[in-house]
């Protein structure tokens, strides 16, 4: 029953190019971005070179333009970000010490792009901790080491770096991601969005660094990436919650030919307390990650009804140097989300922990499959 998203065609060819002139800072990226929009859309082109930004909103009809050598670094002061309610989708975890400020936004905008060989740099070391090598370490996740923001308690560090917020028609192809401080890439309650060739490259003791988060998104492609980073490289989620449309269901999601290695999972799906349907991960390679695949309705720290999953599919995947290959967990007693029709084939995997399915007292897992497992403990 799963259902390869769409990949996109190109944005119309007929816009204008806009190159912007060096320097580059908030003000003049914002304005070009305004002005272009406006005059019916184009390519804006970012000149070579790195240059400091704060917040900056992505308009409709817009691509965003790095080539080679040209980068856009975030702001080392939070006070250069957006304010915490300049959206109403907008939230923070503080217990995780991050707060509701973002680097680039596109908030119910359509048509927008963000392309190129140049690089968007969260500036990770103006906001985290140094690496403490006499912390705990995981014995699976984080086992290289683990840190958070400088003040944690004080949430000094910003959110998600690149947001997409109930918007459509959204493609991220060819550049570099690096240093991020929090998720680097989060789709929110999109339709039909690409993200092809992108390279994230993030520490991989920093906590709360996804490489591609897609929640409650329909038709979305994630493919041809390199994911190097200290969380999930992949995390589909079924969170609505904070969303205008509560009714939004994650649903035709393909990810395909990508490689990653993370201090989680290399990909997890689940979270939330809507429905995850229609999911394909193919020809996915993952080393060196706490976790291979993660099937999970809901965290058994914070109980919660729970996401309800269905129709996904793992297909040619390989797992090495990892704790458990394939975790399929209903999470905790208290959740009544239906988890079922999971499957895996083609998985080779070579790690120092078993495969797990398991229930939670009300949520029992159904229809999960297995064709194809060759498993070196």
């Amino acid at each position: 029953g799963v259902i390869p998203a769409v990949v996109l065609p190109q944005m119309a060819a007929d816009g204008a190019t806009v190159e912007l002139a060096a320097p580059v800072d908030t003000a003049s990226l914002q304005k070009a971005m305004d002005e272009l929009s406006a005059a019916g859309g184009g390519r804006l082109v970012v000149p070579r070179g790195e240059w400091t930004i704060g917040t900056v909103w992505l308009r409709s009809g817009v691509d965003l333009h790095l080539p080679k050598g040209a980068v856009l670094k975030g702001s080392g002061n939070l006070a250069d970000y957006n304010a915490p309610d300049a959206y109403p989708q907008n939230f923070a975890y503080r217990s995780e010490g991050w707060r509701a400020h973002h680097l680039i936004i596109a908030h119910e905008v359509h048509d927008v792009a963000i392309t190129g060989e140049g690089a968007i740099d969260g500036n990770a070391g103006a906001f985290m901790a140094p690496l403490n090598p006499d912390a705990p370490r995981g014995d699976f996740v984080w086992r290289h080491g683990y840190c958070n923001a400088h003040d944690r308690a004080k949430g000094e560090r910003p959110g998600q770096i690149i947001v997409f917020v109930e918007s459509r028609n959204i493609r991220v192809t060819g550049v570099t991601l690096r240093n991020m401080p929090m998720w680097t890439c989060f789709l929110h309650g999109c339709e039909d969005a690409l993200v092809d060739g992108v390279t994230i490259t993030n520490a991989v003791y920093h906590a709360n660094t996804d490489g591609v988060d897609v929640d409650s998104c329909r038709r979305v492609t994630v493919s041809n990436c390199r994911i190097d980073t200290g969380d999930d490289a992949i995390a589909i989620r079924g969170a609505p919650e904070k969303l205008k449309d509560r009714s939004k269901v994650c649903e035709d999601i393909l990810v395909t030919n990508c490689v990653c290695s993370c201090a989680a999972s290399g990909v997890r799906v689940g979270i939330g307390t809507g429905a995850i349907r229609r999911v394909l991960i193919r020809d996915f390679r993952i080393k060196d990650a706490g976790h291979g695949l993660l099937v999970q309705t809901s965290y058994p720290e914070a109980p919660t009804k729970g996401v309800a999953i269905s129709d996904v599919r793992f297909e040619n995947i390989t797992i090495d140097e990892c704790a458990h290959a394939v975790i399929v967990t209903a999470g905790t007693s208290g959740a009544d989300a239906a988890l079922r029709d999971v499957s895996f084939s083609n998985v080779v995997a070579r790690t120092f922990g078993s495969v797990i399915v398991e229930g939670a007292g009300k949520p029992r897992p159904r229809g999960i499959g297995f064709d194809g497992l060759d498993l070196t403990l």
